[in-house]
């Protein structure tokens, strides 16, 4: 463990718990906030499971809001979603960047932290 409650590797990068295991064929390399919104997909697959209820798997999303200024606030965002392409057998993200700076994209920041927060804690 790395020291970080979250954390399911060891200091040399190996996993060690059961998460990873089921994450690592993927070959995603993956921060912490990904990887808890990998996992928490997972998790809710295996308890609708549990639960005897037809799961459809779903593919993760990644949304990264960054704050570029602080008088007048405002916020860039990349979000990516992804397909899964049948034929090529193969998962497909699609970007989406605003790089242009925004005092709306400041305030969908905080919407966005106050989501993420209601999540992971209630």
């Amino acid at each position: 463990m790395d020291g970080r409650p979250y954390s399911t590797k060891d200091k040399d990068g190996k996993p060690t718990g059961w998460a990873d295991r089921i994450l690592s064929p993927s070959k995603l390399k993956l921060t912490h906030m990904y990887s808890w919104r990998v996992m928490s997909i997972v998790a809710k697959i295996i308890a609708g499971r549990i639960a005897g209820k037809d799961v459809k798997p779903t593919l993760p999303d990644n949304t990264c809001y960054s704050m570029v200024n602080d008088d007048p606030q405002e916020a860039i965002v990349i979000s990516v979603t992804y397909d899964y392409n049948d034929k090529e057998k193969k998962i497909v993200p699609k970007p989406k960047v605003i790089n242009e700076r925004s005092i709306d994209l400041a305030k969908a920041t905080y919407e966005w932290a106050k989501s993420l927060y209601r999540d992971m804690f209630s």
